[in-house]
């Protein structure tokens, strides 16, 4: 689901606005009535899964009770120089995500489902070629005035077609092909196909941006300037570069709506913009910062001892989810003649030792992954039988034999005499494929060309893995050559397919959709920018991809991305990476976290962040304010105090230091 992120295309006809007549009201609302098939509801799932009714006051992982208070203070990597978290232009702050409401909100425990909102009800055509929403009477923005019509239009056209809007986003809006205002604040968006189901979803997930203030002030420039928002917290203070302060509406009107009724509860959340993970990590130990993500794992083994851990003022918990873990490789570059030949793709995937890798840097906390939808219910496992045996064969003159007859596994280079025989059969795969040994170097068999190619990072952290890799690939006779670049010649170098390799996650869907189609189709594999980032291109992931979009049911959805994951893993378009089973997180014991944490609970800065779900415990703050009092006592109680040197004792401590052993 891709609220926040997805919103809705450029019109493809005038609309409709600001009706004069009251009869005229009258018969509009009547022939929207006489024409919908569909039901209006406060709820939308595209599969009718809803878990919620309309009789619900709350969801089931907040406390309606909870208290209200506090601040929460969260640390940023980088700077910023922009409020505008929409436009490629800029450096913008994630702190907004906070304060931006949509048309319809998403759960933490549901899967595709959203509710009222900014929009209190929803239409959705059967035959998926439209979408209604009609407005909450009671949404305004935090200056007062009331959300309208013209606000959500504005909303559709400007972030569909203002050139500094994030391409990927535009890509998803031109998926809707108009809007127009249909009865006084009903809302109706047009599909340009209804072969994408999840259409509905994305327009609920529209962002509402204030037409008022945008006419005003131009929407495709950096700004720093505060603007009206609809959501729970509004921006109260900002000091560019180094920190954002929100603050929480007061007589918020989405209150006691059902997805925000017991969250939201922190008057004021800070954002501190921190140079390095250094500086963030030493911030949080000193408790300048609420909480904390841990993402490495020896920080997290290694680093995790001082004394707030151990007098337990600072909670350690590794969250478990449902969420899926991302598809994170190192992808090849499938445009780069090199790595045309599948042969040779599954050679230099195969030689990855991630095992000596996970047991001697990253402490034995990951797991392998082995499919494009990790840690998910996406992912294939054994061999394709039953419906998804029958939907491969339909498209078997696409497919190789592999795919019906092997489960697509990874070596476990498990000991150095496993490891050697691995590699003796990875170098016979490029023998195969057209390459051998001479004088120590693998070359090509015809032209004498030596293997050689380099990996593109931008994050040191990354370079002690990919040497590990380049001492492996050695033994095979290849040259393995790693650049670290800054961010901005990665991202240009990125959008230009201009890499051998690179190293990329990125943040996997509750349910696949049309971003498979961004990151794996073919109409995407040579446009600058595009996110098919191995350029891979070929008619049978293209047609699975097309099957996937028109899935009716969650069971079929599940069906044909298995049969997709099965396909594209074959491929070896990348080298799996790894997940952790959970999120490792840290924080200051002076919160209430929900009883049971939802299943896609998401502790990023985006998409209704769990932090949201916590509350201020003011009893457990207080107790933790006398444990830090008191030891502050006790190490002023007990340092002696020293006593003023004079300059000779300064002297003799001089050369005791320089000349002790």
């Amino acid at each position: 689901m891709l609220l926040v992120i997805t919103v809705c295309e450029k019109t493809a006809k005038k609309v409709k606005r600001n009706m004069k007549s009251s009869v005229m009201s009258l018969i509009m609302t009547l022939v929207l009535l006489t024409l919908s098939t569909a039901e209006t509801q406060f709820g939308y799932n595209r599969f009718g899964n809803l878990k919620y009714k309309g009789t619900d006051k709350h969801v089931d992982y907040l406390d309606p009770n909870a208290p209200k208070g506090g601040e929460f203070t969260l640390a940023v990597g980088g700077t910023f120089d922009s409020l505008n978290v929409f436009l490629v232009k800029g450096n913008p702050t994630l702190a907004v995500s906070y304060v931006h409401a949509t048309l319809m909100g998403g759960t933490a425990d549901e899967v595709e489902s959203v509710y009222s909102y900014v929009a209190e009800k929803i239409e959705a055509d059967p035959e998926n070629n439209w979408v209604i929403f009609h407005l909450n009477p009671k949404a305004k923005f935090n200056n007062g005035k009331q959300v309208t019509t013209d606000d959500v239009i504005f909303s559709y056209e400007t972030l569909k077609n203002e050139k500094g809007v994030s391409p990927t986003l535009r890509k998803y809006l031109k998926l809707i092909k108009s809007a127009e205002v249909i009865a006084p604040g009903v809302v109706k968006f047009h599909f340009e196909t209804n072969q994408v189901k999840e259409l509905p979803t994305i327009a609920a997930g529209l962002p509402i941006l204030s037409k008022e203030f945008f006419t005003e002030n131009p929407f495709n420039e950096t700004s720093l300037k505060p603007f009206p928002v609809v959501g729970p917290y509004e921006i109260e203070k900002v000091d560019p570069g180094r920190s954002v302060t929100l603050r929480r509406v007061k007589n918020w009107w989405g209150e006691n709506l059902l997805i925000h009724k017991g969250a939201n509860n922190f008057d004021r959340i800070h954002f501190v913009y921190y140079r390095d993970d250094t500086a963030m990590f030493e911030a949080f130990k000193s408790g300048r910062v609420s909480a904390r993500i841990e993402t490495k794992a020896q920080s997290w083994a290694t680093m995790y001892d001082f004394p707030a851990i151990k007098n337990g003022q600072i909670k350690r918990e590794v969250i478990k989810n449902k969420l899926p873990a991302g598809i994170y490789g190192l992808y090849f570059n499938m445009r780069r003649p090199i790595f045309k030949d599948l042969k040779v793709r599954k050679a230099l995937t195969r030689a990855f030792n991630f095992y000596w890798l996970n047991k001697h840097i990253f402490y034995s906390a990951y797991t392998r992954n082995r499919s494009i939808f990790p840690r998910s219910e996406m992912e294939s496992k054994g061999l394709p039988e039953g419906k998804e045996l029958e939907l491969l064969r339909s498209l078997k003159a696409e497919l190789s034999e592999e795919v019906f007859e092997e489960e697509f596994k990874l070596p476990r280079h498990n000991n150095t005499e496993n490891s050697r025989q691995i590699l003796q059969e990875c170098q016979e795969i490029l023998k195969q494929a057209g390459w051998v040994i001479k004088d120590q170097k693998l070359v090509n068999a015809e032209t004498g060309q030596p293997f050689t190619f380099e990996v593109l990072i931008n994050d040191a952290s990354f370079k002690r893995i990919v040497l590990h890799y380049k001492e492996t690939l050695e033994k095979l006779g290849i040259n393995l050559r790693v650049r670290l670049v800054d961010a901005n010649t990665y991202q240009q170098r990125l959008e230009h397919h201009d890499y051998d390799m690179v190293i990329i996650a990125f943040a996997a869907p509750l349910v696949p959709g049309n971003e498979q189609r961004v990151f794996w189709g073919s109409q995407n594999a040579d446009v600058p920018g595009a996110l098919n980032i191995s350029g891979i291109r070929n008619d049978a992931i293209d047609e699975l991809i097309g099957l996937l979009l028109d899935c009716k049911t969650y069971e079929d959805v599940q069906l044909h991305a298995r049969a997709l994951d099965r396909f594209i893993m074959h491929q070896y378009p990348m080298i799996p990476a790894w997940h952790s089973d959970g999120v490792r997180l840290a924080y200051w014991d002076r919160f209430n976290l929900p009883k049971v944490s939802p299943s896609y609970a998401s502790y990023g800065l985006l998409v209704s962040p769990a932090y949201l779900m916590w509350s201020f415990n003011s009893e457990k703050d207080a107790k933790l304010r006398g444990i830090v009092k008191a030891e502050s006592q006790i190490n002023t109680e007990v340092a002696p105090k020293e006593q003023p040197k004079s300059f000779i004792d300064k002297i003799k401590a001089f050369f005791r230091t320089m000349f002790s052993s």
